[in-house]
């Protein structure tokens, strides 16, 4: 959920402050999105 939380918060402006956002930020962010929604499917399937 916290995953999900940080990526929509990306390229976001909060007040004076700009939440950086590049692809190295956004294949990090997807690939532990994988990871744990991999994780949770096999959990689930048990």
């Amino acid at each position: 959920m916290y995953c999900v939380d940080f990526m929509g918060e990306r390229g976001m402006r909060f007040m004076d402050k700009t939440i950086e956002v590049n692809e190295q930020i956004i294949d990090r962010l997807n690939g532990i999105y994988d990871k744990l929604w991999d994780e949770w499917s096999k959990d689930r399937l048990n």
